[in-house]
């Protein structure tokens, strides 16, 4: 083998492995990212955290129940109607058995305030699968508390 065709044969094998060596980068860094962007299933459900909303008369709307919380207007959409077995005067939102407030169902008839700063109307404008929850101060508005949201 000549010289110049000796140097030629190294810069090919010198050019192959730059390429597979990028090529290999490219494919790592896309399957890091790939990674990364990919959310598990804990990942909605932190500590195995539980969501719910108890009323007075022992009507229980779970996690399992919703179908989303929109944490702007402070709705939960349920998967099926609400229906009380009794008349009810109150409720609770709890996460995993810890009461994050407490609140009063309100006649939408009254013009008065609600006696407690969280409150659910009893007209459901929205429906009987829609839930709105209200809050008439704005300090320690705690319906999107971080232990809610995650």
């Amino acid at each position: 083998m000549t010289q110049p065709t000796k140097h030629k044969y190294h810069q090919l094998i010198k050019n192959y492995c730059m390429k597979t060596l990028n090529i290999i980068l490219i494919l790592g860094l896309l399957f890091c990212l790939y990674m990364i962007s990919c959310e598990s299933e804990n990942d909605t459900n932190l500590n195995d955290t539980e969501f719910k909303v108890e009323f007075s008369d022992g009507t229980v709307v779970c996690e399992k129940d919703l179908i989303y919380y929109d944490s702007s207007t402070h709705l939960l959409f349920l998967k099926k109607d609400l229906e009380f077995k009794q008349p009810v005067s109150g409720f609770n939102v709890l996460v995993d058995n810890d009461t994050i407030y407490q609140g009063i169902i309100h006649p939408c008839v009254l013009s008065t305030p609600p006696p407690s700063p969280f409150f659910i109307t009893d007209c459901y404008l929205y429906g009987n699968d829609i839930i709105e929850i209200g809050c008439y101060t704005e300090s320690n508005d705690l319906r999107n508390d971080q232990c809610i949201i995650d």
